[in-house]
Order: C-alpha cells, then sequence, then structure tokens
C-alpha cells in the first residue's frame, strides 16, 4: 500500500493555481471598482494561492468596509505603515497589478478560475486527511462526515460564486412543469388523492414534516407512503433511527400481505407452517427489490445522513424520496448543551438535503408534551379509541407545538399532521391548508381514506 503523503510532502506538490488570474482580479480593483465588487461574495482570502495576494485582497476588503476608493497608493502607505511592504511584493508590484486586467468586465470569469483552484487544492488536501484517517482505521462514521463535509464545503463555495440569472432558471421550471404534467397531482402521489391535491404531491426539494403524538401512526403513514412510491419504480430510502429494519420489514408484510399476515402474528410462536409460507414468498419477492433502503442506525448526525443517501444514489442510479424517522433522534458530531440548538441544525440540514439532492425528504417529528392537553386517544386498540376526541385533538394542534419547534416550523415547507382518524396540513408554502379523514388497521399497519 502507497504510504500516505505527510504535510511537508503535501506542501512540495505543484498545486493547482493561475497567478494570472488572481493578479487580474485584484489589479481589477484598481481600474473599475464596481466590477470588481462583484466577486467579493465569491472570494476569501484564503482561496487565493500567492500569499502575497491574500494579504493584499483582505487589505482591500477592509478599505470598502471602512467606505475608503481602492487605491494602490493607500494601499502601499498601509503595508508600508505596518513594516510588511516587502512581504507583499513592494510598492512597484502592487502598482503593476492592474497591468495584468485584459478587461475589467472579466473579472466574474477570472475569480471563478481562482475559486476552483483553490478547491482544487482543498480537494487534494483533504484527501491525504481521509487517506491517513482510513489507515489509521478511525471510526467509519467519522471518515463518513469527513467526506460529506468535502462536499458540503465544495457545492457551498460553488453555488455561492454564482447568482442565478432568468437564463439559468427558465429551463429548470419549464423541465419541472413538464415532468409535473406527466402526473395528475403536479409531484409525486402519497397514495392519498386528498393529501395530494392539498399538497400537490411530493416535490423535488421540499421537506415535509409529519408530525404527531407517540402511537399516532407517524411511521405507519410514512411506511405506506413509501411504498406507494416505490411500487411505482421509484426509489426511496427510509432512515429508521427508532426502530431496527427488521421490525419495519415486519410492519410492510403486514401491510402488504392482503390481510393474511398480522402484526400480532410475528408474536406468537411457533409460527404456523402458513404464516411461514406468505412470510417467505413476500421477502422473496423484496429480496429482488433494489428501489428501497433502508438505513437503521439509532445514532446518526446529518453528515451520516447526507453520506448515505449519496452513496445509495450512486448505487442505484436515482434517488427519489428520503424518509427520516424521526428528526428529534438525530444525533449531532459536536456536543450541544442546548438541545434546541441541535434540533434546529438538524432541521436545517434536512431542508439542505432535500435542496441539494432534489428530493422530497419526509421528517418525522414529535409533539411537544403541551400538545397533551388536547387530549385524544393513543394506542393501536380502535374499539377504545374515541374518534371524535382524535379528530379534535388533530384540529387543536399548531405550529408551535413541535417539539423543540423554532426552527422545525420555519424551516419546513410542509407540515402534516397524522393520527388514526386523519390528516391535516397546518402548513403549506406552496398551496392551501386542509384536512382528511382516516382509517387505521393498525393489525395490518394499513391507513385508507375515509371522510370525515
Amino acid at each position: 500500500m502507497a504510504k500516505p503523503l505527510g504535510p511537508s510532502e503535501f506542501d512540495l506538490i505543484a498545486q493547482p493555481r493561475n497567478l494570472d488570474a488572481e493578479q487580474a482580479v485584484l489589479g481589477t480593483f484598481f481600474l473599475n471598482e464596481l466590477s470588481a465588487q462583484s466577486v467579493l461574495g465569491m472570494l476569501e482570502p484564503r482561496h487565493f494561492y500567492d500569499p502575497r495576494h491574500q494579504e493584499i485582497y483582505r487589505e482591500i476588503k477592509k478599505l470598502l468596509k471602512k467606505g475608503e476608493p481602492v487605491d494602490p497608493m493607500l494601499l502601499i502607505n498601509e503595508f508600508d505603515r505596518r513594516g510588511t511592504l516587502e512581504k507583499v511584493g513592494g510598492a512597484a508590484y502592487i502598482s503593476g497589478l492592474e497591468q495584468a486586467v485584459i478587461s475589467p468586465d472579466n473579472v466574474r470569469y477570472h475569480a471563478q478560475i481562482v475559486l476552483e483552484k483553490a478547491l482544487l487544492r482543498y480537494i487534494i488536501e483533504c484527501s491525504y486527511k481521509q487517506t491517513d484517517a482510513a489507515l489509521a482505521e478511525r471510526d467509519f462514521d467519522v471518515l463518513l462526515h469527513m467526506l460529506a463535509q468535502v462536499i458540503d464545503n465544495t457545492n457551498k463555495a460553488l453555488s455561492a460564486s454564482r447568482v442565478k440569472t432568468m437564463a439559468d432558471i427558465a429551463p429548470e421550471i419549464y423541465s419541472e412543469m413538464v415532468e409535473e404534467q406527466e402526473s395528475s397531482s403536479g409531484g409525486m402521489s402519497t397514495g392519498f388523492a386528498a393529501l395530494d391535491q392539498c399538497i400537490g404531491g411530493l416535490r423535488p426539494g421540499c421537506f415535509l414534516v409529519l408530525a404527531g403524538r407517540p402511537s399516532w401512526g407517524k411511521t405507519a403513514f410514512a411506511t405506506q407512503i413509501t411504498r406507494f412510491v416505490t411500487s411505482t419504480g421509484r426509489t426511496a430510502l427510509i432512515f429508521s433511527l427508532e426502530m431496527r429494519a427488521r421490525d419495519l420489514l415486519h410492519r410492510i408484510i403486514a401491510l402488504e400481505t392482503g390481510g393474511k399476515i398480522t402484526m400480532d402474528d410475528f408474536h406468537r410462536f411457533p409460527w404456523s407452517e402458513e404464516m411461514m409460507a406468505v412470510v417467505s414468498e413476500r421477502l422473496d419477492v423484496m429480496s429482488r427489490e433494489k428501489n428501497f433502503g433502508i438505513y437503521d442506525e439509532c445514532s446518526m448526525t446529518p453528515e451520516t445522513i447526507r453520506a448515505h443517501a449519496l452513496n445509495f444514489r450512486a448505487l442505484v442510479g436515482q434517488l427519489h424520496l428520503i424518509v427520516i424517522d424521526y428528526i428529534q433522534l438525530m444525533s449531532s458530531p459536536a456536543k450541544v448543551d442546548n438541545r434546541q440548538v441541535a434540533v434546529a441544525e438538524f432541521s436545517r440540514q434536512c431542508k439542505r438535503l432535500a435542496r441539494d439532492l432534489h428530493v422530497p425528504v419526509i421528517a418525522l417529528s414529535q409533539l411537544s408534551r403541551a400538545s397533551t392537553a388536547f387530549g385524544g386517544t393513543r394506542g393501536q386498540n380502535l374499539e377504545v379509541a374515541d374518534e371524535a376526541m382524535d379528530r379534535d385533538a388533530l384540529r387543536k394542534i399548531k405550529l408551535h407545538d413541535l417539539r423543540e419547534s423554532g426552527a422545525i416550523e420555519q424551516d419546513a415547507d410542509i407540515v402534516l399532521l397524522v393520527n388514526h382518524v386523519g390528516w391535516r396540513v397546518i402548513k403549506n408554502r406552496q398551496g392551501r391548508l386542509m384536512e382528511g379523514g382516516l382509517k387505521f388497521e393498525g393489525k395490518y399497519q394499513w391507513f385508507c381514506p375515509e371522510s370525515y
């Protein structure tokens, strides 16, 4: 195995760079300050390869912040006052930077070159660090976190470098409209027609929060939607932080065996030959499904989820839906004393995941303890459930009743409440607020639409 590069060896590598482009960017500030200011949001001093250019750019930003003109003489005087003029190349070098400028109009093009070279250097540096970490056999989740950070930081830098124009946006919108025209609801169907009519289906980039009290059926409802999506040939990935993959498969088998298997049957031993035959047949069918994935670690960070989602998409070629069960169980890679701050970060990362991967993300969420004051029945025994009480409880819940709700209610595009007797949309950025009836067959983990 090749020996990984150490820091001293890394420094000796011919690093990607374009010093002419760096000089052109700096020189443009002297010739056309207004044009040059368009790159301030793209570049940081660290993006320049030449240390002299880093210092010069840093000082240019200070001048602009103070509202002073960017003049070579002001820079020369400031560096001379500090005793660092020769360190940045001297007076002649600073004054000569504008000679590198062919046209001030090209400044964003030159800045893009500088940024891309900086990102290449960043990727090279991270690669040797990643190799060292892998050879040291560090925790696998740590390695995934490191990879995810490289991808995130690179994407963030590239997206910040460019504002979209109508020339960029219009074709994207048209493509989305063509895709939506091919389905009756716009986005992917949830399998519940009234819900599709309300939210327009599951749209790419949408962050949907599915909320409810414990035992109200959040997981069953999300699983049924997921299985409907995969039944159409699309791909879906469930991150199950609360439940093992085995338990989730028990629910799916009960859902999809047409009443032949109930949830109770899995807890009655020994299993009958008939049950074994039905389960075996269903598992044989599922074993050939490549478009449905489950990741069931109980401790997952947002970075772990992103890394596995990217890996799954690379494995199957595409990804149409992500489900996270549930958001309050996610872990932070760093120690955070304030739980609400941690959940706020999880919420932001879920929204980013939806937008970056251009897929709908359904994140399940608990309701706060205060919501128990609204009443409602619990458990899966419909014989003792009070449907009127459950329906009334659903209608009393507000956005602030989401557990650690601050950022969740802000980030979510859609907030959907569900219990055994119905669903209710209490936030919808792109449409109206509605409610609909449901009937839940707990022993089969199956919801069917029902009018209120």
